[in-house]
């Protein structure tokens, strides 16, 4: 996310929604304006708003709406222009929502706006409203470097110095953040999978999404089968390549050879994973299906094949561990695993709530299984 001494960088096309959601696209490019510290203290007036931004009036009084219901602008007044409200800080950006609530809920991502997942976008404004209405007023703190660090104990304690709630939830946390919100830390409720600690937790039941990725590859005929996977060490990762193991391991009647797993490089670009699966696809042991971990993988490993006049899934089928909406747009449709963000935000809501409410939380793991979407990239073999 871009900070205010970029500012600059904006220009005036980056205020041209484009049409195929006008609202949500023009209250997209307000919010990032906003947090990216574009204007100081209250937004442009309205004539000059629509003016630049190629819209009418009621669109751009819908869109700050709901900004004033995210709390990124204070509620109008007449004669004087939209205060904003929300702030910037050395630790990260943090979206604030309208003041008069009287709790407080962090939650804390390594990743900022732009990065994080389209599901978990929709999630956390889910939560928001939802918290909003119970009294608690939900700030996202982004800060990448406190993610980084080994010992990472005087900067969580200055984070939470800086951002006193009554209760955290911790986004794709580090073994260290969680040990030390095990320790010394304020209530907190991991969303992910806990990594040697005590802590309540929801996330996806990643060992059960990879075996039956795994299942339904076999009863498809695949045997050659490689997973993708980035080089991080996290949890879900290992849990889905658990996971798929044990799918071939386990299957009845028939002793079928461990799928392979593919690391990506360190940089993690496409070019690099381009040139990882064209070596794999020359390999003995050429894979009949990959298993991507990553949404982002699937348009680079399409874009590739079709470099190389491979066709999905005639040559190659994949099949993804997780969404994106882009996958609406792929032909063939993407075999893949769907999350449902409300359904998600409501069981973070009540455990939150509870956290807040009483300083501790039953801290059994809340497992959630995502809808299997076949679509059509994954052929049966003989």
């Amino acid at each position: 996310m871009l900070g205010a001494s970029n500012r600059s960088i904006f220009s005036l096309m980056d205020l041209v929604p484009k049409r195929h959601s006008l609202l949500a696209e023009t209250t997209a490019i307000l919010r990032e304006a906003v947090r990216s510290g574009r204007w100081q203290g209250s937004l442009p007036g309205e004539r000059k708003l629509c003016s630049q931004m190629q819209i009418g009036r009621d669109t751009l009084r819908a869109a700050i709406r709901q900004m004033e219901r995210e709390g990124l602008i204070a509620p109008g007044q007449a004669g004087r222009r939209r205060q904003i409200t929300s702030v910037h800080s050395a630790t990260g950006v943090v979206d604030r929502s309208p003041a008069g609530q009287h709790g407080v809920i962090v939650f804390l991502t390594p990743h900022h706006r732009e990065r994080l997942h389209e599901t978990l976008l929709l999630e956390v404004d889910v939560l928001r409203e939802r918290l909003a209405g119970s009294g608690y007023r939900l700030e996202v703190v982004t800060n990448s470097k406190v993610f980084t660090l080994s010992r990472p104990n005087k900067a969580l304690e200055k984070l939470n110095s800086d951002f006193p709630a009554d209760a955290w939830v911790l986004h794709q946390t580090t073994a260290p953040i969680q040990r030390w919100f095990a320790d010394k830390g304020p209530p907190c409720l991991l969303h992910g999978q806990p990594q040697g600690v005590d802590l309540p937790a929801v996330d996806i039941d990643y060992t059960a999404v990879g075996r039956h990725a795994g299942g339904y590859l076999i009863r498809q005929g695949h045997r050659n089968v490689t997973l993708v996977r980035p080089h991080a060490p996290l949890r879900g990762l290992d849990m889905a390549e658990a996971g798929l193991q044990n799918a071939f391991s386990k299957h009845p009647g028939e002793t079928l050879a461990p799928p392979t797993t593919m690391r990506e490089t360190e940089s993690g670009d496409a070019r690099a994973l381009a040139e990882s699966i064209r070596r794999l696809m020359q390999s003995p042991r050429r894979p009949t299906a990959l298993v991507l971990t990553r949404t982002r993988q699937v348009l680079t490993v399409l874009s590739f094949l079709a470099t190389q006049r491979m066709r999905v899934p005639e040559d190659l089928s994949l099949i993804a561990l997780d969404y994106s909406p882009n996958f609406d747009y792929i032909v063939p449709q993407i075999a893949c695993y769907r999350s449902d963000a409300e359904t998600t935000a409501r069981i973070v809501f009540r455990k939150v709530l509870e956290i807040a409410a009483s300083g501790s939380a039953v801290h059994s793991p809340q497992p959630l299984m995502p809808d299997f979407i076949a679509g059509a990239s994954v052929t049966k073999l003989a």
